[in-house]
């Protein structure tokens, strides 16, 4: 637990039980009183911060697409933050919005569902929806969390070239789908060796920028053929065309 006074993180070290800790009695909680000598259980029922961390919880665990699944980035523009999530079961998707600034921010939202509105599901968002774009207000300090009423429509995909670089950081091979879509996609990357052999897998990614990285070191003295299939929301793939790389020996 926490306290707001003199202490700091330093003597706020305590634990939730009842304290023999003179000063931690008369410490300040954060969003709480003075705890004396009670413990922190019985009061955390009560506390701001609790219900809140409680209440997303809830929100989580009633929406499975908000946690483990595909996830884009919409904007970030200043201290705004957007995402798109998309709950693969439903294949419905959310728009989550983060405010870190103290004064209300606003941003157009391009998804992809353009019919049957949104549903809010947390905080108190200003929203203007025309088809699939929505211009959103978020309040400050805050998180907004929107919800399609209706599927994913917008799963047009045009496929472009599929490119191998050289990553300088790492000397990995980095092999990027260039894809242009409002969708939110699944890319399965696989290679083949001009040697023999089917293809392999290299990876599937989830969000754009849709790439894999490749270890030179797996393949040393190979050339490969390297091809990304996308597959959208409506179960539909687009294979780009290929692309060959020859990796030296040593």
């Amino acid at each position: 637990m926490t306290g707001t006074g003199d202490g700091t993180d330093q003597l706020a070290r305590q634990d939730m039980f009842p304290t023999q800790v003179g000063f931690w009695k008369s410490e300040a909680r954060v969003g709480g009183k003075l705890i004396g000598n009670g413990d922190s259980f019985a009061v955390t029922a009560t506390n701001p911060i609790a219900k809140y961390i409680k209440s997303l919880a809830a929100l989580r665990s009633a929406n499975p697409g908000l946690s483990n699944s595909q996830m884009q980035i919409r904007s970030t523009s200043g201290s705004l933050f957007v995402i798109s999530k998309k709950d693969v079961k439903e294949n419905r998707e959310y728009v989550v919005a983060f405010n870190n600034s103290d004064k209300a921010q606003k941003a157009v939202v391009t998804t992809a569902t353009s019919q049957g509105g949104w549903k809010v599901l947390l905080g108190s968002p200003i929203q203007v929806v025309k088809g699939e774009k929505i211009t959103l207000t978020v309040p400050a300090l805050s998180t907004v969390i929107l919800k399609a009423n209706k599927t994913i429509d917008l799963t047009s995909v045009k496929p472009g070239k599929l490119i191998v670089t050289e990553d300088d950081l790492t000397g990995f091979l980095e092999a990027k789908a260039a894809l242009t879509t409002s969708d939110l996609l699944t890319v399965n990357f696989e290679a083949k060796m001009a040697s023999g052999g089917g293809w392999q897998p290299l990876g599937v990614d989830t969000n754009a920028p849709y790439r894999v990285y490749i270890d030179p070191q797996d393949f040393l003295g190979q050339t490969l053929e390297i091809r990304a299939t996308a597959t959208n929301s409506k179960g539909k793939s687009y294979e780009l065309s290929h692309a060959t790389v020859s990796i030296p020996a040593s």
